[in-house]
C-alpha cells in the first residue's frame, strides 16, 4: 500500500501558474547601409520618438515591471534605453541583454521566458519570432488567422499565460491589451480598436 501510494503522488501534475508577460518588438530602425551588421543597425529618429512615447505608455499602466529580457543589438539596445527612461533610476526593472534573442525564433523565446524571473515581464525582441511567439500563445478562438498577428515596430501586446515545469503552455494565452505607438503619436489614450489585431 506504501508503494502504491508513493507511485500514485509522484504521477500528480503541479498546478500551471499564470505568466504576466509583455511582448515588444523594437522601435523602427534605419535601414542597414554598406558595411554595416543587422546587429548594428540604430534607430531612426521616428523610432526614438515611439519608443519613448511606448515607455511612458507602459509606466503608466505597468509601473510595478519587474523585469525586462531583450535581444542585445542596437536598436533593441535603443528601444530598452528610451522605455526604461520612464522609470527613475531606483524604481528602473532588471535588464537581462540575452544574446539568444537576436532573431530568436520560438523556440528561443520559449527557453528564455522559461527561465525564473520576477513578473510582470518586458521582453523586447524581433520579428518574425515574436509574431511566431503570440501566434503560439494565443488560441485559435483569440487569434484568427497567422496574418491577423502583426506586430509593428514598438508595439507592445500584454498577455496572461499558464505554464508549468515545461514551460509556456501553447494556446493558453489570454490578450490583455495590446498598443500600438501610432495612437500614442496622434495623442489618441484609448486601447486601439480590437479590429487592429
Amino acid at each position: 500500500m506504501f508503494i502504491s501510494n508513493l507511485m500514485v503522488s509522484s504521477t500528480v501534475m503541479t498546478t500551471p501558474a499564470v505568466s504576466t508577460i509583455i511582448i515588444m518588438r523594437h522601435a523602427k530602425a534605419l535601414d542597414q547601409r554598406q558595411g554595416e551588421t543587422d546587429f548594428g543597425r540604430p534607430l531612426a529618429p521616428a523610432g526614438v520618438k515611439d519608443a519613448t512615447r511606448m515607455g511612458c505608455w507602459l509606466h503608466d499602466n505597468y509601473p510595478t515591471l519587474a523585469a525586462l529580457v531583450s535581444s542585445p543589438a542596437l536598436r533593441t539596445r535603443m528601444t530598452v534605453e528610451r522605455v526604461v527612461a520612464a522609470w527613475t533610476q531606483e524604481s528602473r526593472p532588471v535588464i537581462d541583454w540575452e544574446p539568444t534573442l537576436y532573431l530568436a525564433d520560438l523556440q528561443s523565446l520559449l527557453d528564455t521566458l522559461m527561465l525564473p524571473r520576477a513578473e510582470p515581464i518586458l521582453l523586447v525582441g524581433h520579428n518574425p519570432g515574436l509574431e511566431t511567439l503570440l501566434e503560439y500563445l494565443l488560441p485559435e478562438t483569440r487569434r484568427g488567422s497567422a496574418a491577423n498577428l502583426a506586430i509593428p515596430p514598438a508595439s507592445a501586446y500584454v498577455l496572461e499565460a499558464l505554464k508549468d515545469e515545461t514551460g509556456l503552455l501553447q494556446g493558453s494565452g489570454k490578450l490583455l491589451t495590446y498598443r500600438w505607438p501610432d495612437p500614442l503619436r496622434l495623442g489618441q489614450t484609448d486601447k486601439p480598436d480590437s479590429g487592429q489585431f
